[in-house]
C-alpha cells in the first residue's frame, strides 16, 4: 500500500472542500486540471437518499492516507448523479454510490460500485488504476462460493457496465431462480427489489431480458390461479407483473382468485385466502378508482379493528428499533406515511360506500388520532371531496382547526386556499 501511495506527483489541486480531497471544480475543469498536472479524474457519483454514499462521507473520505491519495493521484469531484444524469449515463451508472476514474480526454479508466472501507477503497482503486475489470475480481470471489448471490449479482451488474449482457442476464436469472434458496435465504428481500431492478433496466435495452421476465411472470401466475396458490408465487406474480408495468392484469388475476374460491366453495381455504389477500393490496387502489368501494370495504375487514392492528404493529417497531442501534427517526417516518397511505384509501372506500358515513367519521378520528399532522387532515380531506362529500371535507377542517397547533394548521389553511 505504500507503494501505491507514492505511484504519482505531489501536485495539489487548486480548490478543495475543507472536509476532504473533493475539489469544486466542474467536470470540463477537472479533466482541464487533469491533464496539466498528470492526473485523473476521480468522481464520486451519489444521491442524497443513498445511505453508502453518506456512509463514505463519514468514514472513507475522512480517512487521512485516502485523502493524501486522491488529492496526489486526482482532481477529485462528487456529483449528485440525479442532478446531473447524462454524464452519470456516459458512465453507466447505475446504483450508489459509483465511483469512476477517468482520462483527462474523458475515457473510463476504471470503475468502483459500492461503499468500500479505507481499506477496500485502496484495493479497488489500485485495480481501477491499472484498468483490472471489476469482473475479474468478482469472478474470483464468485468462484470460491458459487451459489451465492450477492456475488452474483455484483457480477452480473459489472458485466452488463461491461456490455456482456448474455452472461449478465445468465447470472440475473440464476440469482431470481435460486437465490433464497438455502443457505441464502436472507438474499430473498434483495431478490424482489435491487435485482428485480437491475432486471428491469436490462430489460429496457436487451430484449431477452424483458422475454424472460414474461416466462417467469407467467409461469407464476399459472401456479397463482390454480387450484393450490402458494404465498411465493403469488408475491412473484405480483412483483414481475408490476416490473413488466403491466398493472390491469393483476386485477384480473385477483379477480379470478375470488371467483376460483366462490366457485369452489373454498372460500376459507388458507392458501386461496392468503393468495387473495396479497393481491388486493396491490389493486386496492385500483379497485377505488374503478369505484369498487364496497367490494374494497368488505376486503378490508372490520376498519377500527385493521387500524388497531396497524397501530399495534407500528409501536412493535418502535420499541424494536430503539432497543437497537439502526437509524429510528425515518423508518418510523416511512412507515407511518405507508399506513396513512392505506388509511385514507380505506377511508375514501368507507365514505364511497353507501350507509358508511358514521363508521367513516370514526375511522377518520382513529387514522388522525395517531398521525395528528396537517398532512393525514389534508390526505382526508382531499379524499373526502373525490367521493363528492364536500360537507364531510368541511366538517373535517372544522374539526383540524380544534386541534391543530398554529404552525400546523397554517399548513393545512394554505393548501385549502390553493
Amino acid at each position: 500500500m505504500k507503494v501505491f501511495l507514492l505511484l504519482a506527483s505531489l501536485a495539489l489541486p487548486s480548490v478543495a472542500f475543507a472536509d476532504g480531497p473533493f475539489v469544486d471544480l466542474d467536470f470540463d475543469a477537472a479533466r482541464k486540471e487533469a491533464k496539466a498536472s498528470d492526473r485523473v479524474v476521480f468522481i464520486d457519483f451519489y444521491t442524497t437518499w443513498c445511505g453508502p454514499c453518506k456512509k463514505l462521507d463519514v468514514t472513507t473520505w475522512k480517512d487521512e492516507a485516502v485523502v493524501e491519495w486522491l488529492t496526489k493521484n486526482t482532481v477529485a469531484l462528487k456529483i449528485d448523479a440525479e442532478k446531473q444524469a447524462s454524464l452519470a449515463k456516459r458512465y453507466k451508472v447505475t446504483s450508489y454510490p459509483t465511483m469512476v476514474f477517468v482520462e483527462a480526454d474523458g475515457t473510463l479508466r476504471g470503475s468502483i460500485v459500492g461503499y468500500r472501507d479505507p481499506k477496500g477503497f485502496f484495493a479497488s482503486a489500485k485495480d481501477a488504476m491499472a484498468g483490472i475489470k471489476p469482473s475479474q475480481r468478482l469472478r474470483e470471489e464468485l468462484a470460491k462460493d458459487p451459489t451465492d448471490p450477492s456475488v452474483m449479482k455484483k457480477l452480473a451488474s459489472a458485466l452488463v457496465r461491461e456490455g456482456n449482457n448474455e452472461e449478465a442476464l445468465e447470472l440475473f436469472l440464476k440469482c431470481w431462480d435460486h437465490g433464497d434458496e438455502p443457505p441464502h435465504q436472507s438474499f430473498s428481500g434483495v431478490r424482489v427489489s435491487f435485482l428485480l431492478s437491475d432486471l428491469k433496466r436490462l430489460a429496457k435495452t436487451y430484449p431477452p431480458a424483458r422475454a424472460a421476465l414474461v416466462e417467469r411472470r407467467d409461469s407464476a401466475k399459472k401456479i397463482v390461479l390454480g387450484v393450490s396458490p402458494t404465498r411465493a408465487a403469488t408475491k412473484d406474480f405480483i412483483k414481475l407483473n408490476d416490473g413488466l408495468g403491466d398493472t390491469p392484469m393483476t386485477l384480473e388475476v385477483y379477480d379470478q382468485v375470488v371467483k376460483n374460491s366462490e366457485a369452489s366453495g373454498r372460500e376459507g381455504d388458507a392458501k386461496l385466502s392468503q393468495a387473495r389477500q396479497q393481491l388486493f393490496k396491490e389493486v386496492a387502489p385500483m379497485m377505488v378508482k374503478a369505484g369498487r368501494y364496497d367490494e374494497v370495504v368488505a376486503e378490508f375487514g372490520d376498519p377500527q379493528m385493521w387500524m388497531q392492528k396497524e397501530v399495534a404493529s407500528f409501536e412493535m417497531m418502535v420499541r424494536v428499533l430503539k432497543s437497537s442501534e439502526r437509524p429510528v427517526d425515518d423508518a418510523l417516518d416511512y412507515r407511518r406515511k405507508s399506513i396513512v397511505k392505506k388509511a385514507s384509501l380505506l377511508y375514501l372506500a368507507l365514505l364511497g360506500a353507501k350507509n358508511n358515513d358514521t363508521i367513516a367519521m370514526e375511522f377518520g378520528l382513529a387514522v388522525v388520532d395517531f398521525s395528528p399532522a396537517a398532512s393525514t387532515w389534508q390526505t382526508l380531506m382531499e379524499n373526502a371531496e373525490k367521493v363528492g362529500r364536500k360537507d364531510i371535507a368541511t366538517d373535517l377542517l372544522a374539526r383540524a382547526e380544534l386541534v391543530l397547533p398554529e404552525d400546523e394548521l397554517a399548513k393545512l389553511t394554505s393548501k385549502e386556499e390553493k
